[in-house]
């Protein structure tokens, strides 16, 4: 396991994880750490993991890190890979490829609390890229772009968002392909 408390992590250059690359099965836990400028050649300018991962942040912030594929985070993983975000800031990213923010070919994402906004490929909003039919969950978040996913396949999407009704009635599910 990887345990981030009051960390600043910046400035770090690699091909895969600019910051942190994890290839085994591991748990990523970080709290009131800071990622910024980190730069990834190919995925995940500040985390990368493969295998059956879980990456699990809480009161982050993940601002200018830089890679092809997942500005912030990439998850190359098994369907056991998930990414937890609790009260976590994501802006600025960039990529060349596909999810400005988080790209995740294996890995369910739920945001609590969260913003993820101002994300890009290139000049254009792109803050998450979810493949192969996982599901992104939301509460309480912001997401800022008119391109919040986009995937070959088809997904599912579990929206909660604030209301005063009960629970089952708060809850929309979509279903999303590649041409929105």
């Amino acid at each position: 396991n990887i345990d981030l408390v009051d960390a600043k992590i910046y400035s770090n250059y690699a091909k895969n994880g600019g910051a942190i690359c994890a290839h085994d099965a591991v748990t990523i836990n970080s709290e009131s750490t800071s990622f910024y400028d980190n730069t990834a050649t190919q995925y995940g300018g500040a985390i990368l993991t493969t295998l059956d991962a879980s990456i699990l942040l809480h009161n982050t912030i993940m601002v200018g890190n830089k890679a092809a594929w997942g500005g912030a985070i990439a998850t190359l993983g098994n369907i056991d890979s998930s990414i937890v975000l609790d009260n976590v800031t994501m802006s600025g990213n960039i990529v060349t490829e596909e999810g400005g923010a988080i790209y995740t070919e294996n890995a369910d994402v739920l945001a609590l609390n969260s913003i993820i906004f101002a994300n890009y490929k290139d000049t254009e909003s792109n803050d998450l890229y979810v493949d192969n039919n996982h599901v992104l969950n939301m509460a309480y978040s912001i997401f800022g772009s008119s391109n919040i996913l986009y995937s070959e396949d088809s997904y599912s999407v579990l929206q909660l968002v604030p209301s005063t009704h009960s629970v089952e009635r708060i809850f929309q599910t979509y279903t999303v392909n590649e041409n929105g």
